[in-house]
């Protein structure tokens, strides 16, 4: 399935994958590059509470003809030190509101990808994976923990913001649709 944001092919496996819906009122007067900006240094942030050295990459590298995603690196894309792609992420902005999704991989299972592309020699840089970088493994648990860290430092919202009512919206629609093998599986 295409994406809407576009993008290369990624394998979600092991992963932790994040999605920001800013809606236009929320976007004015910011431009696209900023709205990137200001996510990647939530992103970085959430990753540096886990312990991991890494910046907001201001330009590109590899090359955006690679159909694997974690070969190239886009600006305000997530990297290590050395290079290797840590967060793969992609952006649209319509008229209604902006999306940015990307993929956080918690451990090298995202690279049996390789298996399915036809793929040009392997990238001077290979990517990486937050367990690789803390040289441990990381849990799932351990990095949302992160991540809502970061994301309330960041953001003007909170879990107490939200009433009894929606949670329990929240609560059905995690169990009736986004929780089904049919959702996630498409069977």
């Amino acid at each position: 399935m295409r994406r809407p944001t576009g993008g290369q092919a990624v394998l979600h496996d092991q992963e932790l994958t994040y999605a920001v819906v800013l809606a236009r009122e929320h976007l004015e007067p910011y431009s696209k590059r900023e709205v990137y900006r200001f996510i990647a240094d939530l992103l970085v942030d959430a990753l540096r509470r886990l312990g991991i050295e890494c910046y907001s990459s201001r330009s590109r590298s590899g090359s955006p003809h690679n159909p694997d995603c974690f070969s190239s690196t886009g600006e305000y894309e997530i990297a290590s030190p050395a290079g290797r792609k840590l967060i793969g992420s992609a952006q649209i902005l319509g008229r209604l509101a902006s999306l940015q999704h990307g993929s956080v991989p918690l451990d090298r299972s995202y690279r049996s990808i390789e298996r399915f592309l036809t793929l040009p020699p392997a990238p001077a840089v290979p990517a990486g994976s937050l367990s690789e970088e803390l040289g441990r493994p990381v849990s799932f648990t351990e990095v949302t923990a992160a991540f809502k860290e970061a994301a309330c430092a960041a953001l003007p919202t909170s879990e107490q913001d939200l009433s009894p009512r929606e949670w329990e919206a929240v609560a059905e629609l995690e169990r009736s649709k986004y929780g089904t093998d049919l959702w996630n599986l498409g069977s």
